[in-house]
């Protein structure tokens, strides 16, 4: 599928534009949204989130020195969630869903 296939949020009625902004605002307002979007703006995740998802790595691991976001880093990431353009997405605009048995 090319990026021609697939269309944008404006190309929604107004009620479904404001229903589907208002839910994608309402997520990126959440604190654990920005923290982890913070995270991947700093190129590593934090330390104890890091051990939160595995709980094979080495004790000996650099990223067990990552105990804080780099200096400067959440403030980044709250402008790029206020200067943030929804009329940036693209979706299919098929739409599908599993069959129940």
């Amino acid at each position: 599928m090319s990026l021609s296939d697939y269309g944008s949020l404006e190309s929604l009625d107004e009620t479904h534009l404001e229903a589907i902004g208002r839910a994608l605002r309402n997520i990126l307002a959440l604190p654990l949204a920005l923290e982890t979007y913070a995270q991947i703006l700093d190129g590593l995740p934090l330390s104890d989130i890091a051990w939160e998802s595995t709980k094979k790595m080495s004790p000996r691991h650099p990223i067990n020195g990552h105990v804080a976001l780099c200096k400067g880093v959440m403030e980044r990431a709250v402008e790029i969630r206020r200067d943030f353009d929804l009329g940036i997405l693209t979706f299919k605009p098929e739409a599908s869903f599993p069959h129940s048995s």
